[in-house]
């Protein structure tokens, strides 16, 4: 009898033990500190995809070398993953396409999560949560795609809002969080 007890004890001691440490793993990413290196990626990997807009014949795959050396991908210090890439469809001629996925090093362990990083960066970048698709992948990678015409890229690009001070990131938090809950978010299974 006395095993069990002690074998119930070391089992709920590991349970809570492994229960702090992802808390603590996934807290940091919503830090004042993190949100504000979040929005800084984020404008980075989209300027730097607006500059490079590529063809269907140039998506080509990369290596890992390459991928990490691409400004267009960034990862914050809080373990967000950014990749932003825009493209010229032959089939719709006069439109950007702009794709922006993110994940986390360690996964993006609830849709909530999910959606709040989508929702700051549709607030971030002034897009209507209606005017994006949305998807959710099985590897719970987050995609979020949507268009501009192309003469409207550089203004897109050139638009900078600048970080919230302490007493106003509690509404930046809170539209991030209306604009994520307001997307329709699919979900998607990659082989």
């Amino acid at each position: 009898m006395t095993a069990w007890i002690v074998a119930g004890c070391v089992l709920v001691a590991l349970l809570g033990a492994l229960v702090f440490a992802m808390r603590n793993r996934y807290a940091r990413v919503f830090t004042d500190r993190h949100l504000e290196e979040f929005c800084e990626k984020l404008e980075a990997v989209r300027d730097a995809a607006c500059a490079r807009a590529e063809s269907d014949d140039e998506c080509e795959p990369a290596s890992p070398e390459a991928v990490l050396a691409d400004p267009r991908n960034a990862q914050t210090e809080g373990g967000m993953r950014l990749s932003y890439t825009t493209r010229r469809d032959p089939a719709r001629p006069g439109k950007l396409q702009h794709h922006l996925s993110m994940s986390h090093e360690h996964k993006l362990p609830a849709e909530s999560f999910a959606r709040f990083f989508a929702g700051l960066a549709l607030v971030r970048f002034g897009i209507a949560p209606h005017e994006v698709a949305a998807q959710r992948s099985n590897n719970l990678v987050l995609h979020l795609a949507w268009e501009i015409a192309e003469t409207d890229t550089a203004a897109f690009a050139a638009t900078r809002e600048e970080f919230p001070a302490l007493e106003e990131l509690e509404l930046l938090r809170k539209r991030a969080s209306e604009a994520g809950r307001a997307l329709d978010l699919q979900r998607v299974r990659i082989a």
